[in-house]
């Protein structure tokens, strides 16, 4: 199934902040309460690891994502400082989220742009269900500046091109229509968008279809990893099964290399079976 790059509510400017807001935290919702990225919380934790005082930049954040859930997932040795990020931030679901985590959670307020990360933004970056908003081109210019600054950088997909997916479409609207009452806190526009008029529920499923229709799979991902940084930053990527095996997740992880440490030398540590044998070091860029 060939990528296409459809329109998605959520990334429009006109798109009103209030409905946006409400969407994102539907998404964060069914993030913290379902296991879907529980797979992935070894890859998270060697990210922060590999980071300068743990510190983690999550980019188009959203709502805050799945990082309430994977937070209690890690290792109580694991140190981390994570700021939530985002071009439309949603300040008011930040705020709650960091309250709720004991305030080991920061955030910024103002857009952040995953290509051109502020320079004060520093530590390894992630981005859940975020990657596939992005053209190629820049998904690429997002991969070149982690690299560049020699940020770690993980990816995180739950959407993949297949059929499946696209047939989930027909059910997708129910599933914001069953989390209304459970979302907190209660509010008058949640309850009108999201049951009276199922506003959020039919973008809800457009936006699926699109995702599904935009995500890059993970040879693809590995093609987009800057070609010119083989002696100073590896790849690697690969799919995980997730939610009993019905969901299929895809990741990238960059990391810089050690001063010691010989191009191809990355070994994985999760066996999954990779995206390409090459795994690390140099991969063409796609035109």
């Amino acid at each position: 199934m060939k990528r296409r790059h459809w329109m998605e509510f959520e990334d429009e400017g006109w798109f009103p902040s209030s409905l946006r807001d409400l969407l994102t935290d539907y998404l964060s919702f069914s993030f913290t309460k379902l296991p879907i990225y529980d797979p992935v919380v070894a890859h998270v934790q060697r990210l922060v690891e590999s980071s300068e005082n743990g510190k983690v930049v999550d980019l188009c954040s959203g709502g805050s994502g799945p990082w309430p859930r994977i937070l209690r997932r890690l290792p109580a040795d694991c140190p981390i400082s994570l700021t939530l990020t985002d071009i439309y931030p949603n300040v008011e679901r930040f705020e709650r989220v960091r309250v709720e985590a004991g305030r080991r959670i920061d955030y910024r307020t103002e857009p952040i742009d995953a290509r051109s990360v502020p320079a004060d933004l520093s530590g390894a970056r992630t981005l859940f269900a975020g990657f596939h908003h992005l053209r190629p081109r820049d998904a690429r210019a997002v991969l070149a500046d982690a690299a560049n600054n020699r940020c770690p950088i993980g990816i995180f997909e739950f959407t993949d091109r297949s059929v499946v997916n696209v047939v989930a479409t027909l059910v997708a609207p129910l599933l914001p229509l069953v989390s209304v009452p459970f979302i907190r806190p209660w509010s008058g526009k949640r309850i009108l968008w999201g049951l009276v008029l199922p506003v959020v529920p039919l973008v809800v499923a457009w936006d699926f279809l699109a995702s599904t229709m935009r995500s890059y799979r993970a040879d693809e991902m590995l093609e987009m990893a800057p070609r010119d940084m083989e002696e100073e930053y590896s790849f690697e990527a690969g799919e995980i099964r997730s939610l009993f095996g019905l969901v299929k997740l895809t990741y990238l992880l960059g990391l810089p290399r050690a001063k010691d440490e010989k191009p191809g030398s990355c070994d994985r540590s999760d066996g999954a079976q990779p995206a390409d044998p090459r795994r690390s070091g140099r991969y063409p860029v796609a035109s």
